[in-house]
């Protein structure tokens, strides 16, 4: 098995691109219920990306081959190259959405960064299905429906999902892997112990001041920096636990 690592950085909340950045149009819906483990732990304006990191062979493997059958085994579930396309589209999507152009060059880090979220992913559903966690259809069908009702027209909604490379199916079966993974982390993780005081907003309000300009007031952002800080000590608890399961789980990335 590979070796784990994981990382989370901050991001500054005087900068209007922090926190929950307004969709760029309804596309946006698609792309954001799609990304599942995406929209789970990348939580407000903390950028987390946890994942596997392939050794240099492993990288040098991918290097060489940007499509294969299988990408990787989780306690034996393979990790298709049918499933790794549908996640390089969603991200190379989200990031247009944004405004930022994927070069070709930067297509191996995307293969990567979407490979680090199935395997992720992957870890999360095996634990809650071990667990006994499950979603009621009719729920999934609830989410499904208010996605689908931000649309102009049903034509409106399947270039969307096209354009997104998925269809109506993909998209309640995203749906459903997002909500049992959220219940599950809801079954190891309390939200009510994560603690943030008045020091630690004050100190991260001081590191932010002393490397950016017209920064506003502390009693402005003060609510901001309090609801990144517990979002950041939550995505620590998430990170814990799929390091635990990464610990105790068989990953082959081939």
């Amino acid at each position: 098995m590979e070796d784990i690592k994981f990382s989370h950085q901050q991001s500054d909340p005087s900068d209007n691109t922090a926190g929950n950045t307004p969709s760029k149009g309804k596309g946006r819906a698609v792309i954001l219920a799609v990304g599942a483990i995406v929209l789970i732990l990348a939580l407000g304006g903390v950028a987390f990306w946890a994942g596997i990191f392939p050794s240099k062979e492993a990288q040098t493997n991918q290097e060489s081959s940007t499509s294969k059958e299988v990408w990787a085994r989780v306690n034996g579930e393979e990790i298709t190259d049918k499933k790794m396309q549908e996640r390089v589209s969603i991200l190379l999507s989200d990031a247009l959405a944004q405004g930022v152009e994927v070069t070709q060059e930067q297509r191996q880090l995307v293969n990567q960064q979407a490979l680090q979220q199935l395997i992720n992913e992957t870890l999360l559903l095996q634990a809650a299905q071990q667990a006994g966690v499950a979603v009621d259809d009719s729920v999934v069908e609830n989410q499904f429906q208010q996605i689908a009702a931000s649309f102009s027209s049903p034509d409106d909604f399947d270039q969307a999902l096209a354009k997104n490379g998925t269809t109506a199916q993909g998209l309640k079966n995203d749906i459903k892997r997002q909500l049992t993974i959220q219940a599950y982390l809801d079954t190891q993780i309390d939200k009510n112990k994560i603690q943030v005081n008045d020091k630690d907003v004050e100190d991260l309000y001081n590191q932010y001041a002393a490397n950016a300009d017209n920064i506003p007031p502390l009693e402005a952002i003060a609510p901001q920096i309090k609801q990144q800080l517990e979002q950041q000590k939550y995505t620590e608890q998430v990170t814990l636990l799929l390091q635990k399961l990464a610990d105790n789980a068989q990953i082959e990335i081939l």
